[in-house]
Formats: structure tokens, sequence, C-alpha cells
């Protein structure tokens, strides 16, 4: 693989699946759902839906590169890659997995790996090495730090502030499509990483456009709509002269205090 943004999906996959718990397939309500399971105290967010890359013929080389690179890890852990759905991740820790678990196996699972159990807040967590896990359902697990996963807990059971109720998330992520990727991050430009002068949150969502490319939409939120057009050239350039992605089509407008870009990029250039 090659790009800085599918070097983020790289980590993201190795920290869902360095876990060892394994799901079975169930569809999900996509990025903003599992934004509201993550506090609000992060400065970035992560989402891929594994499964559509998984369903899609157009996209088999790029999931079978992903579960190729990471064999050995599944194989230690006994995680049948083939079964992880969907995951968010923010930054570190904490990581959201989704799917329809069978919690007697993973149970097992973490038993293997002398994973301690115990409660918090009415949820069975499993602890081991600055590591917890929490079972919220069969349709959810957190794992993470001792202090992330609880929060996460808070966010979830005790109605604590979401990173979703943050506004300047808010407006970014109500204005991204869905998408198979979504990235959202403070005050730096996803996949790029440079920091643009009152730049607040940018995100990032791509999608299937054919069977030959993939479509990415960056929504960026400015101080002001003075910032955001100073901040337009600078975007452009930066695409235009990555020398790490071949972008095609690269289109920037400018919406009041938002920046809108979009962009393609070839399935084979971006997974290659």
């Amino acid at each position: 693989m090659k790009g800085k943004f599918v070097i983020c999906i790289v980590v993201l996959i190795l920290a869902l699946i360095s876990t060892g718990i394994g799901c079975d397939s169930t569809k999900g309500e996509g990025a903003v759902d599992m934004m509201k399971k993550v506090p609000n105290a992060i400065d970035s967010f992560s989402f891929i839906d594994i499964d559509a890359m998984r369903t899609d013929a157009d996209l088999e080389k790029a999931y079978i590169d992903l579960k190729d690179s990471f064999m050995e890890n599944m194989d230690y852990v006994g995680t049948n890659f083939d079964e992880v759905d969907r995951a968010a991740n923010t930054g570190t820790s904490p990581m959201v997995l989704e799917g329809d678990f069978n919690l007697d196996e993973v149970r097992e699972k973490l038993e293997d790996l002398e994973y301690g159990r115990d409660e918090y807040r009415g949820i069975e967590v499993w602890e081991a090495e600055g590591v917890l896990i929490a079972l919220i359902s069969n349709k959810l697990v957190i794992v993470g730090t001792e202090d992330t996963v609880k929060d996460c807990i808070k966010v979830i059971k005790d109605g604590d502030a979401s990173l979703y109720d943050d506004k300047d998330f808010r407006d970014v992520m109500d204005r991204l499509p869905s998408g198979i990727i979504v990235q959202c991050t403070e005050r730096v430009f996803p996949v790029s990483f440079d920091q643009y002068e009152g730049l607040e949150v940018a995100g990032v969502s791509v999608m299937k456009k054919d069977k030959h490319s993939m479509a990415f939409t960056w929504i960026c939120k400015f101080e002001n709509r003075n910032s955001a057009s100073d901040a337009m050239d600078e975007i452009e350039f930066s695409l235009e002269n990555d020398e790490s992605d071949e972008w095609r089509k690269i289109d920037v407008t400018q919406d009041s205090e938002f920046v809108v870009v979009t962009t393609e990029i070839y399935i084979d250039d971006m997974f290659d």
C-alpha cells in the first residue's frame, strides 16, 4: 500500500485485530452513530466499514492485502478477519467494534489471553496489562485503556457528552457524505496532515465512485470565511503536488466558513 491515508487505515485495522475479538457480520448505522459513542475530549476520529470492502468485488484486492498483511497477528489471537465488520478509532484508544458477537466465544478467548473479569457501571469488563475490554452487548465491544473505555461507557450508559456533541465536529460530520472510510481531525487536514491558519475541524469521506475509482470529499471548517478563503489555494496546491498519491479532478470551493474539496484516485493507486 502507498499513501498517507492508507497508512492510517492500516494502523486502524492493526489496532482492531490485535484485540483478539471476532464477530459475525451485521450492518451498522455508520460513522455518525459511532461518533455518538465516544467522548468529546479527543481530537481525532476514524471509521472504516470493513464489510463494505469485503463484499465489493472491485475492492477485493484491497481487502485481501489488508487481510494478508496481518494474518500472523490473527493467527496469534485466533481471530477470523473475515468476521470483522466495522470499527471506529479515536487515535490510539479507544476502539469501538461493531458486529453480532458470540459473547461466550469472546469470553473464552479473553480467558485464554489471561484477562481478568470485572464490572463497571453494570457493564462487563475484562482487563490485562493496561488494556480494558468492555462487552457492552452482543452488538458492541469497546477496547482501549482503562480511562478511555470507562469514558465511553459513561457516554453510552450515562449520557455524558459525546464527540458528536462538539459543534465543530458535528458541523463537519453532518456535511460529509457517508463513506467506506471516514476520518475527522481537529486543526489538521486529513490525508496530508497539513495545518492551515484558522482551521477548526476537517473531515474526509471516501467512497467507491466506479469499478476503477475512489471518490474523496473533504469538509473543512475554519474560524471564519476569510481564513477559509485564504486556505483554498494552499489546499489545492498541496493535493496537486502530493508525491504520495496521484489525485485527479481536484475541485476546491468555499461555502462561508467551510472549504469543500472533492477529488478522485484510482483504486489501484490507492491500494497498491
